[in-house]
């Protein structure tokens, strides 16, 4: 039995959540590399290497499970879909564990650190995730709520911040991953659409080739019979008209518009019904009109562009090619053309088959939409991380400096002065994410005499 189209859908948006896998495979074993390297003189040996294997062995056959998955029928894809899930709960869960049983107390950059690596963890998932509907809230609940829960239970003004700021994060997080979905669900619907019209030409073209072989072979068989006999000339007569009625029958049947031209000026001798239907025309309409007129009327797309396309169709060969067309409602839109030259008669004949592919072009640029959009996701995580990483050991530095006694005062004003200006270069960084993902920026003011707590509590406020 063949699969349905929703069946099709969730098949093809498992396979894309499974294409990730080396991504993902390598952001997990990089990040938290980065975690245990940077925690080594803070959390206990035991404790980095208990939690790094877990996750290393999560991911790891995560990354295997991917690797070898290749969807056949919708039963599979529906236990795929569940491993995924299950794999990305683990994943979060470990991630989450991070703010457990990792948290530096006595760091407050530490803290930022780790509070930096798991959102940049659960922003990434927001892309990666994203093709299986609320795949996201299974790895970002249990990577952040651990994280949000431990600032609000520290309770001091910047953590309390930092956990809202955080919870802000989790739902832009999530509009996100719903938009791409959204995104991932419509170009799949079109590609299902264009492959039922596929099979609508291919039955079609089967259904004209087994009606042309029948054709043949009558042909064939009157050919044989009149050699033979002397038929009456009534009776070829009638053959004719029922072969011509036929052909007109098949002429309009077809879903593609057909135009039949005359080679030497282009005119347009005939039409079928479908050439009426695509571009609003009645049959009395049309006849008087040039190849020009249903077209855009502008270089490359004019009644000169198209004379040389037919001129090529009788020197060169069948032509085929994309056309800007015109309605006769002044609407522009993109079809699809093939151009052969016939003969007969004795007189040489155009055929232009033309075929609608508006809605292939628009599942195109909806398609390079969204490979654009991950790839800033990844990119502005993969800067934020590095760029926030160095700030905060660069932070670390100038507050171990300021609680050095024997540093005069001038040289504390200098040292509060580059604590400041990293702190700006940290909420930099932020904007910058923020606008990567497609999001708005908070502004303020912050007026002379407000308060803003230092980081090192020894410079004075702002």
């Amino acid at each position: 039995m063949k699969p349905s189209d929703d069946e099709k859908l969730y098949i093809r948006l498992v396979g894309h959540a499974n294409a990730h896998y080396k991504a993902i495979l390598f952001a997990n074993l990089i990040n938290s590399i980065i975690v245990v390297i940077v925690l080594r003189n803070e959390v206990s040996l035991s404790r980095l290497v208990i939690w790094l294997a877990t996750l290393v062995v999560i991911v790891t056959a995560r990354a295997v499970n991917s690797h070898f998955f290749s969807p056949g029928t919708y039963a599979q894809a529906r236990r795929e879909g569940r491993i995924f899930v299950l794999g990305l709960a683990l994943t979060g869960l470990t991630w989450g564990m991070a703010a457990l049983f990792l948290f530096p107390e006595n760091s407050f950059p530490h803290q930022i650190f780790i509070a930096f690596i798991i959102g940049g963890m659960v922003a990434g998932a927001s892309v990666s995730s994203a093709s299986i509907h609320n795949a996201f809230l299974v790895f970002s609940i249990p990577a952040l709520l651990p994280l949000i829960g431990r600032l609000f239970f520290i309770g001091t003004e910047i953590t309390y911040a930092m956990g809202l700021m955080l919870l802000v994060f989790f739902v832009s997080l999530l509009k996100i991953s719903w938009q791409i979905y959204a995104a991932y669900t419509q170009t799949i619907w079109a590609d299902l659409e264009k492959e039922k019209e596929i099979d609508i030409r291919k039955n079609v073209e089967n259904k004209l080739r087994i009606h042309q072989e029948g054709l043949e072979n009558k042909v064939a068989n009157r050919t044989k019979e009149l050699q033979e006999i002397n038929l009456d000339l009534a009776e070829q007569i009638q053959g004719r008209k029922q072969t011509e009625r036929k052909y007109q029958e098949i002429f309009h049947s077809t879903t593609d518009a057909m135009f039949i031209h005359e080679a030497s000026t282009g005119k347009i001798l005939e039409v079928n019904q479908a050439v009426l239907d695509m571009f609003g025309y009645s049959d009395e309409e049309i006849a008087p009109l040039e190849i020009g007129d249903i077209s855009a009327g502008k270089p490359p797309y004019s009644q000169k562009e198209a004379e040389e396309k037919v001129r090529a169709a009788l020197t060169q060969g069948p032509q085929f090619f994309e056309w800007r067309a015109k309605k006769k409602s002044k609407e522009l839109f993109w079809v699809e053309v093939a151009l052969k030259h016939t003969e007969f008669d004795g007189k040489d004949y155009i055929i232009a088959v033309v075929r609608d592919i508006e809605a292939r072009k628009k599942a195109e640029e909806n398609l390079l939409k969204v490979k654009k959009l991950e790839s800033i996701g990844l990119l502005a995580g993969g800067i934020a991380h590095d760029f926030n990483n160095i700030l905060t050991a660069i932070l670390g530095s100038i507050n171990l400096a300021l609680f050095d006694k024997s540093i005069k005062g001038e040289t504390q004003e200098v040292l509060c002065e580059a604590e400041k200006a990293t702190i700006r270069a940290k909420a930099l960084t932020q904007q910058l994410l923020t606008f990567a993902k497609g999001g708005g920026t908070c502004k303020r003011d912050i007026f002379p005499g407000e308060s803003y707590q230092g980081f090192s509590r020894i410079c004075p406020p702002w």
